[in-house]
């Protein structure tokens, strides 16, 4: 029999969300479903050809940890809370208590995940996951990365190892250099500004 099921949702973007909601049609909301056997359920085709990345880190944290992770991608939760929509999910599956079932609503920015309050990973390491190697990468809509960063990260805290941090994109870092830069220059110009004009003031 399952114990109970604890979970953590999130929302991702919260700005985005907001345009989102605001500029975007309804999606078709996607009811609590029930995994025949699959890891991976990709209900919007995000996952392209890093599907096969994300099996071979599903199956090596399996083979290595013996924890199952499962990773279902849909549209929106609809009016379902998705902590709902995961734990129902989760229990017509029949999941297990060292199985963690990751959900990935794209249209709505939120996500959550489900496992029993025996999952051998405490709250506190789920969260550092989240934080460091799955929600930089939903904030930025790289939906496999971040399952990717899921597993991954699961299997470094079970072997007690530091969880990997999501890496920015050349992209991302690029605009950081050049707002650096920016602002290097804006600041550079300011302060000969200041100099000039205390120099005519000194005339």
């Amino acid at each position: 029999m399952q114990g109970r099921r604890r979970g953590i949702e999130f929302v991702i973007a919260a700005a985005v969300l907001i345009a989102v909601s605001v500029f975007s049609a309804p999606a078709h909301a996607t009811g609590p479903i029930t995994l025949e056997g699959e890891n991976i359920v990709d209900r919007v085709e995000v996952l392209g050809d890093r599907r096969d990345e994300l099996q071979n880190a599903i199956d090596r944290i399996d083979v290595e940890q013996n924890i199952g992770i499962y990773v279902v991608f849909i549209d929106t939760f609809g009016d379902r809370g998705p902590d709902t929509w995961a734990h129902t999910t989760a229990r017509r599956s029949d999941l297990g208590s060292r199985d963690l079932l990751l959900v990935i609503a794209t249209e709505d920015h939120r996500y959550t995940w489900s496992v029993e309050k025996s999952f051998p990973l405490s709250d506190k390491q789920l969260e550092e996951v989240a934080k460091k190697a799955v929600e930089p990468e939903l904030a930025r809509d790289r939906w496999a990365q971040a399952a990717l960063g899921a597993a991954n990260g699961c299997e470094a805290a079970a072997a007690g190892e530091t969880i990997p941090s999501a890496k920015p994109d050349a992209r991302t870092t690029y605009r950081i250099i050049a707002l650096a830069s920016a602002l290097a220059v804006v600041i550079a110009g300011t302060v000969g500004i200041y100099r000039w004009k205390t120099r005519r003031g000194e005339k």
